[in-house]
Order: C-alpha cells, then sequence, then structure tokens
C-alpha cells in the first residue's frame, strides 16, 4: 500500500474476540397484548418461536409464547 508520494505505508487491525452479549432485549408479550395488537392493527408480530435446525419442530423453550398465544 502507497501514499499519494509514492511513500510505504503500513496498516495493523487488531480484532479481539469476546462472547455475545446476550439478555439484553426482552419482548414482554402477554394474551392481552397480543389481542389489542389484532384488534388495533390487524397483525401481531411474535418473537421467541424457536424451530429445531431444518425441521418444523418447536424446541420447547417457546413453550411460553406458544401459551400466551393460546390463551
Amino acid at each position: 500500500m502507497f501514499l499519494a508520494d509514492r511513500q510505504p505505508v503500513a496498516a495493523l487491525q487488531v480484532l479481539e474476540e469476546k462472547p455475545l452479549a446476550t439478555g439484553k432485549v426482552k419482548v414482554e408479550l402477554d394474551a392481552q397484548a397480543i389481542a389489542e395488537d389484532i384488534d388495533e392493527k390487524g397483525t401481531v408480530r411474535l418473537h421467541s418461536i424457536h424451530f429445531e435446525t431444518d425441521k418444523a419442530k418447536i424446541k420447547e423453550k417457546s413453550e411460553s409464547v406458544l401459551a400466551e398465544i393460546a390463551e
């Protein structure tokens, strides 16, 4: 790499690996909030429904969200 005056330049980029911070966003979704969104907007966005990779099987950790939908 050279600058405009043809002098050699070196660049060093240091990357540090850190664990991904999780649990920072909490979506509170209960049966009443679901019903209100459907009544007001006609739709609702649902998160935290997890599926097995490449399968239609829903993971166990999705049970709380599914229970709220059923209510």
